[in-house]
């Protein structure tokens, strides 16, 4: 009896430790903020290719920040580990919505994680692998 309440707790102990291995930190740099003072940014978690692109109400997580300096970081803290795009864009005008003209490119200044060439972004080419608390992803904004 004894052998098996010892067991149990270290099988007890052993499944705590790896629930909370599965969570961590994720930093996000964003960089290249045009004019710090003109609009806030906004930084989006996507973890499906249902929600990105095209759907930020159905991000995972997201955050609006004052732009205050040219190149900012945010973290965010106990995200589950998994695949994930990061998409920011600096709302240069504050109607808190990213502005697009007459054939939908964006207006205001906008980054995704992974944009190596131009074109429509999508899930699967954007994404990023969390797999350790701690990782940081650079995302730098451009104009298109």
């Amino acid at each position: 009896m004894k052998n098996r309440i010892i067991l149990l707790s270290f099988f007890a102990l052993i499944l705590q430790f790896a629930i909370a291995q599965t969570t961590g930190k994720l930093t996000v740099r964003v960089e290249g903020i045009e004019k710090p003072a003109d609009g806030d940014f906004f930084i989006y978690l996507f973890d499906d290719a249902e929600s990105f692109p095209g759907n930020a109400s159905k991000a995972a997580q997201s955050v609006k920040l004052i732009a205050t300096k040219k190149d900012m970081t945010y973290t965010f803290s106990n995200l589950p580990h998994g695949d994930y795009v990061v998409m920011t864009f600096q709302d240069t005008n504050n109607n808190g919505t990213m502005d697009r003209n007459l054939i939908g490119f964006p207006k205001e200044p906008i980054g995704v994680s992974n944009m190596k060439r131009l074109g429509k972004p999508s899930f699967e080419r954007n994404k990023i692998a969390f797999v350790q608390s701690g990782q940081q992803v650079t995302i730098t904004l451009r104009n298109q």
